[in-house]
This record gives structure tokens, sequence and C-alpha cells, in this order.
């Protein structure tokens, strides 16, 4: 299983604010049943998982340190970690990127 973790400062303590619109540049949509004001969860649907056969990439994001605004990010599938260029990979990657460019004054 490919997973990659790491902690991230918000500048505001609203999960649904910041990661709503990250998620749908990414193309996950959001699991309505787990996902809450202190977890956001959100997987690849499955259409594009049948129609591209790409593996199901899954996110999910917690608070920390709620005072602080840390929450810790979580991406995995089912893929094999030690292969490089996963789809877990490029979307642990594609994240960062976006968090940082919403972060970015």
């Amino acid at each position: 299983m490919a997973i990659f973790q790491w902690v991230e400062q918000l500048e505001t303590s609203s999960l649904a604010d910041v990661f709503t619109p990250l998620l749908d540049v990414l193309g996950l949509d959001a699991v309505a049943a787990v996902t809450s004001d202190v977890q956001w969860y959100a997987v690849t649907p499955l259409a594009q998982i049948s129609s591209l056969q790409r593996p199901r990439v899954s996110v999910l994001v917690t608070w920390s340190d709620r005072r602080a605004r840390e929450v810790q990010i979580e991406v995995r599938s089912d893929e094999p970690m030690l292969r490089s260029g996963t789809s877990c990979e490029q979307v642990a990657e594609q994240l960062r990127e976006l968090l940082q460019r919403v972060k970015a004054p």
C-alpha cells in the first residue's frame, strides 16, 4: 500500500474552505458519510477508476492541533509503496503544490 503523510498549517480553521476546492481540482469526491468539521475524506470517483484503469486514491485530512491550525494529511492507495510515479504519489505532490499556492501571499 502506498501512503504519504505530512502535517500542514492552515490559514483558516475550516477544512471545507481549504480542501473542497483543492480536492475538486484533483478530481476527488468528498465522502459525505465520513466528512465533518474535524476530518475531510475524499476518494477517486468510481467512474475514473473503471474508465481509466487507475487505482483508487483516498485523501484523509484531520486536525492534529486545531488551535495551531495544524492538520495531518494522508494520501493512500493500494499501489506498491516502493514503486515511483504511483497515482498516490502524484496526488500527494499535486496536493502539496496546491496547498503552497493557497498559503502564498
